[in-house]
């Protein structure tokens, strides 16, 4: 790729920066100016993807908690996280990026303003919204059946507060991770990817194909090689 850009040789009127290249020129072009085995990659990451799993974090303090959530999420196959913040608005493409390890370069993140409104949204869409929050109802992630929802988000608490009661009474059901210490809480980004790491396990062992539709998977493929160019 280095070679390339001292060999090609452009109208100053054209397109002049490496972003811009990555966004016009045609995939083929792009994959030929790649190392095959990063362009592999790549496409099996596109096509691991899962559909219909979902992350919704509500006012995020810290961005480097969403960083670190969006780590998991790239490890197990979630392209969305929807979050709200509970202050000023940030772009978590460009903040936590060390917390993540670039994963959130490969993430679709939503910004909402209202966490009400947010999960009505998803619901409308067919989304079945499971709230982590201790309650008597609650059940816990284990004894769910997971795949019987072909399109799951999982409503996580902020830092400080956890789920207002507004997100809790929104959630289609609450969910636990069963805990046998006498702390009875888990940090955010470790209890998300404890509870998309149990859903992701029932769905790979079940009848039910979870991968994204293929012309899907190629769309996002498509997107990834021109965020990696």
């Amino acid at each position: 790729m280095a070679q390339w850009r001292e060999t090609l040789v452009m109208p100053k009127d054209s397109m002049s920066s490496k972003h811009d290249i990555a966004q016009q020129a045609d995939i083929s072009f792009l994959e030929a100016h790649m190392k095959p085995r990063r362009v592999q990659r790549i496409r099996q990451v596109a096509e691991s993807r899962q559909r219909g799993l979902a992350i919704i974090m509500e006012d995020v303090w810290n961005p480097h908690n969403l960083a670190a959530i969006a780590r998991s999420a790239d490890a197990f196959g979630i392209q969305h996280i929807h979050y709200t913040t509970a202050e000023n608005y940030f772009d978590p493409t460009q903040i936590g990026k060390a917390s993540s390890s670039g994963a959130n370069k490969w993430i679709d993140f939503h910004y909402h303003e209202d966490i009400a409104d947010c999960i009505e949204a998803l619901q409308r869409e067919g989304w079945f919204v499971a709230a982590t929050v201790m309650t008597p109802e609650a059940r816990s992630i284990y004894d769910v059946d997971w795949p019987q929802y072909e399109r799951v988000a999982v409503l996580m608490g902020n830092e400080h507060d956890g789920l207002s009661a507004r997100a809790i009474d929104k959630a289609d059901m609450h969910i636990i991770i069963p805990m046998r210490g006498m702390v009875q809480s888990f940090n955010v980004s470790v209890a998300t990817a404890i509870t998309i790491a149990e859903i992701t396990r029932q769905r790979d062992i079940s009848e039910k194909d979870f991968r994204l539709p293929e012309a899907e998977a190629q769309v996002l493929y498509e997107t990834f090689i021109r965020k990696a160019y």
